[in-house]
């Protein structure tokens, strides 16, 4: 996975010290889905930072358990160049 790919990390957002390296909100941000799983049934869901990546399915589960969630894929961005195309039928 590329670091692109995890949108804001902790070192990016605004509410992260540098210095003292921990976040000014209080919040955390678990790399892994078993510690912001762990870390929302001790701490609630609100110890997870915004902009982790596994609080938005997280928070569904927990709420609502018996109904099935999809993510939709990311839509990809078209270009909106006009492309010709023949066809050849065969004889």
């Amino acid at each position: 996975m590329r670091v692109r790919d995890l949108g804001i990390t902790c070192h990016t957002c605004r509410s992260y010290n540098q210095v003292d390296r921990h976040c000014l909100v209080g919040k955390a941000n678990p790399q892994r889905k078993l510690d912001a799983i762990s870390l929302a049934e001790t701490l609630g869901p609100n110890s997870l930072c915004l902009h982790n990546r596994y609080r938005e399915p997280l928070l569904l589960r927990m709420h609502r358990p018996k109904e099935r969630f999809v993510w939709p894929a990311p839509l990809v961005r078209s270009l909106r160049v006009e492309v010709d195309v023949e066809i050849i039928e065969d004889e």
